[in-house]
This record gives C-alpha cells, sequence and structure tokens, in this order.
C-alpha cells in the first residue's frame, strides 16, 4: 500500500517540511523528484485562512488601543495579530493536509508515451 504522502511520480515520502514550505495546497514540491504536487479537494482550506487573517487584522485596533499605543506601535500591534494568525493557520492546515483524508496528486501528470506502429 502506497503512503498517501508518498509522491506520485516518484514513490518517496516528501516529509512534511515540503507541505510546511509550500504557499498554497497546490504549490508543493518532491524534495526527491522536484514535480509539482496539490492535495486533492483541498482548495477550500484557502477560504478559512483567509477568514481568519480578515479577522485578526479587524481585532488589531482593538487590542493596540487596549495597549495605549498608536502610529507606529499600533502598525506593530497589526504586524503582530498577523504573524500570530498566519502561524497558527499555517501549523493547523499542515497538519491537516499531513494527517487527514487527503492525497497527493501531480499537477501535471505526464502525457501519456504514444508508440508508433512501427516500434513493435
Amino acid at each position: 500500500m502506497r503512503d498517501k504522502n508518498a509522491c506520485p511520480v516518484c514513490g518517496a515520502n516528501i516529509g512534511i517540511v515540503a507541505v510546511f514550505k509550500a504557499p498554497l495546497p497546490n504549490r508543493i514540491f518532491c524534495p526527491h523528484c522536484g514535480a509539482r504536487l496539490r492535495y486533492r479537494n483541498s482548495w477550500w482550506l484557502v477560504l478559512p485562512v483567509i477568514a481568519v487573517m480578515l479577522a485578526s487584522a479587524a481585532t488589531a485596533p482593538g487590542t493596540a488601543q487596549l495597549l495605549g499605543v498608536n502610529g507606529a506601535g499600533a502598525a506593530l500591534v497589526l504586524l503582530g495579530h498577523l504573524l500570530a494568525a498566519g502561524g497558527a493557520c499555517e501549523v493547523a492546515f499542515v497538519l491537516l493536509l499531513w494527517y487527514g483524508s487527503f492525497k497527493l496528486e501531480p499537477v501535471n501528470p505526464r502525457p501519456p508515451v504514444w508508440h508508433d506502429a512501427d516500434d513493435f
């Protein structure tokens, strides 16, 4: 039985670091053969990340007001919010992709090789 986190092109396990390095679930590259991979039916995972990041950005001014900072301090609070939310989303969704029921597939599979009648 093939591992669900194995590259469908070369068969080697891609490792969790390759998934962490990918900005989106369809931008994963096999560290062994370099094939571009994606997790099947994972496009919907981008929507919750966008919602979390928007909610984090929306709550940053309230946090800045609570801390009594403005100007550059408020910008740092916003940056901190976005970094914390982005990091939490990254860890949560990488673990979901890695340990969930998602399967890897090649993005641009190689076309089948057709042989001429003279080859037989």
